[in-house]
Formats: C-alpha cells, sequence, structure tokens
C-alpha cells in the first residue's frame, strides 16, 4: 500500500511525546466520565454498548466509518457511497432500538459526510485502511489527484476528526485485526483495550450512571482535535 509520500506530524515534534500528550487528555476525558475503548472485536463493541445503555430507550449509539474504507468487510460493514446513500439519516439517528432503521440496531453504518454535526450518546468508529500510524505519523492511502482537493493528508485527516469526536458519552475504536497497525498507538495514545475494561463495567456504572452529563468532549475534545492553534498531539 502506498501513502502520499509525505512525511506527516515530523515537524510537530518526538512521536512519543505526541501520543503521552494524547494519553494525558484520554485520561482526563475518562475522569470526567468519558471512556475511550479499542478492540479487534465488534461483536465486544456491541455487547459494551448495549450493556451500558441497557433500559435506557431513549439512548441513541451506531457504527461509523470512514467512507474512504475498504476493510470492513469482516464486520459485515460496507462505506462507500452506493452503500450508505440509501440510509435515511434522520431515522438512522432518531429512530429508537426496535426500528429496523435505527442506529441502535449496530448492523448499519454512515460516514463522515453523513454524522457531520450530529451526535450520538456513544460512537463506534471502525479504523479503515484509508490513515494509519507509521514511523511516529499519520500517512493515508495514495489518491488521485483531484484539482478542488489541495491537501488531500489534511482532508482525510479531519474526516477522522469528525468520526472521533460524535459520542457525547463515550467512543469504542475498533480495528480490524489485519493489519491492525493503529491498535498500539491507539493504545499508547491513552485507550482502553476493552476486553479488560468490560471487567470493569460495574464499578464504572454505579460510580458514573447517575451523574448530570455534560459532555466533557465540548472542552477536551476541542483541544484534543482542533486543526488551528490548538493542535491535536496525536493528530
Amino acid at each position: 500500500m502506498k501513502d502520499e509520500g509525505r512525511k506527516p506530524d515530523r515537524e510537530s515534534g518526538d512521536p512519543r511525546r505526541k501520543l503521552k500528550a494524547a494519553r494525558e487528555i484520554a485520561e482526563r476525558l475518562r475522569e470526567q466520565g468519558f471512556p475511550i475503548h479499542v478492540t479487534h472485536d465488534l461483536a465486544a463493541a456491541r455487547d459494551y454498548v448495549r450493556e451500558r445503555f441497557g433500559g435506557e430507550p431513549d439512548r441513541r449509539y451506531g457504527i461509523l466509518a470512514s467512507s474512504k474504507a475498504k476493510n470492513l468487510g469482516e464486520f459485515g460493514l460496507d462505506p462507500s457511497f452506493q452503500a450508505t446513500k440509501k440510509i435515511q439519516v434522520g431515522k438512522w439517528f432518531n429512530d429508537g432500538p426496535q426500528s429496523a432503521r435505527s442506529c441502535c440496531r449496530l448492523d448499519t453504518v454512515i460516514t463522515e459526510f453523513q454524522c457531520q454535526g450530529l451526535e450520538l450518546d456513544l460512537s463506534i468508529v471502525c479504523w479503515g485502511d484509508d490513515f494509519w500510524w507509521e514511523e511516529g505519523g499519520w500517512r493515508m492511502r495514495k489518491t488521485r489527484a483531484q484539482a478542488l482537493v489541495r491537501d488531500p493528508f489534511r482532508l482525510r485527516r479531519n474526516a477522522y476528526r469528525v468520526l472521533l469526536t460524535r459520542g457525547r458519552e463515550g467512543l469504542v475504536i475498533v480495528v480490524p485485526r489485519e493489519p491492525g497497525r493503529e491498535m498500539g498507538a491507539i493504545v499508547r495514545g491513552g485507550a482502553l483495550e476493552l476486553q479488560r475494561s468490560l471487567t470493569k463495567l460495574a464499578t464504572w456504572g454505579s460510580e458514573q450512571m447517575d451523574r448530570k452529563w455534560t459532555s466533557p468532549s465540548q472542552d477536551l475534545f476541542t483541544s484534543s482535535f482542533e486543526f488551528g492553534t490548538r493542535r491535536n498531539p496525536l493528530f
């Protein structure tokens, strides 16, 4: 697989420092009741959100993925334009768990184009093969030149920024096993591996479920994923 040929993030410092800084952000989010998990197992992610929001029919959770991902077939997901254009986005976000069109069924996926500006209580983001961590920085699959796209790398990075900031109360990242090279960077960046954190769910629930949620992502995700004067140390 070829990348864009550029060396993103090289100029912004030691990758170990970026991962450490991202980990500190993740830990602060977790302390405020916003856990970030990562797993290879989509079934485990589904079980986690269904157990966490069991008995709360007004909660909304769903699966998101990059429109350029081509490696999610093992999960039975197709985020291509032809597949996702049929989804009724309003019903996907608003219908209750009993509706076949609801995001809560966790059997359909939408992309950065459909979820931008909208939120879920918790999002499951399936990581694509279009953006990966290598040699201390993020890289992307080479794309055909387009007259209206001046910076394809920034466009792809921003797509993942959108995907990773849709959840108000948590985030689960699912990384396919092959090649799975992002898993280590995401864990070093502060995400908890889901199979280990699931054993702590009951304790976490008793401490956090009664809280009035104020979406800590409003402040910390702004500093974490914004691409302006405050840059995410990982991205």
